[in-house]
């Protein structure tokens, strides 16, 4: 997927546009039947941006994946809907960092299990990662995907609530906000809109309007 480095690509959004240091992406995820779930995309200088994230699922239904897929990575799974969720998972690298087990037997995850006034528990899991590339053009920008599956695609249904806070290395980020058509957006994917995704133009972070979930 190809980003131009103007608007004219959302140009069916209505915006509106607000300066930040950096951007929030929260939402909870209760799916039936999915077992992949895209929940936003950036851009940035390859000498960064970064990402704090915040996750939380119940235990019973240990563990999910969070995936960060290179542009090109993403190419190879969108639009394809016949992919297994395993296939598109198995595009990844994991010792590249580019597959985060959300587990408490992954202490690079930063998870724990809390317990719930219901008498559940959850498992938490809190962190950073910083997204840089091994390149002597630390200027270009490079996009990034990001994506959860659910006991590495062996069951249907997806239950996780997740907050991604997105900081650009230069500090200066612009929040956009846009309400979307839902039946245009339906139309030119095969992807169900859910939330919310996140893009970036010209070294800002932008919100897109888009959650796409595959089966």
């Amino acid at each position: 997927m190809l980003f131009p480095s103007r608007m004219r690509r959302v140009l069916y959004f209505t915006a509106l546009v607000a300066s930040t240091c950096s951007f929030s992406l929260n939402g909870y995820l209760n799916l039936s039947g999915y077992n992949f779930a895209f929940i936003g995309s950036f851009c940035g200088n390859a000498s960064g941006p970064v990402i704090e994230y915040w996750f939380s699922h119940p235990q019973e239904n240990c563990c999910y994946n969070f995936l960060s897929y290179f542009q090109d990575q993403w190419r190879k799974i969108w639009p394809k809907p016949e992919m297994s969720c395993k296939e598109k998972a198995n595009v990844l690298t994991p010792h590249q960092s580019q597959v985060l087990t959300l587990s408490t037997n992954n202490s690079a995850a930063g998870c724990q299990v809390v317990s719930c006034q219901n008498g559940t528990n959850n498992i938490t899991c809190q962190g950073s990662q910083i997204y840089q590339l091994q390149t002597e053009d630390t200027y270009n920008k490079k996009c990034w995907f990001l994506a959860v599956t659910n006991r590495n695609c062996t069951v249907q249904g997806i239950q996780i609530t997740y907050s991604l806070n997105i900081t650009g290395n230069d500090g200066a980020i612009y929040q956009f906000s846009f309400m979307s058509n839902t039946k245009h957006g339906a139309q030119m994917s095969p992807w169900k809109p859910v939330n919310s995704n996140l893009e970036l133009f010209d070294n800002h972070v932008v919100s897109v309007g888009y959650l796409m979930v595959f089966q």
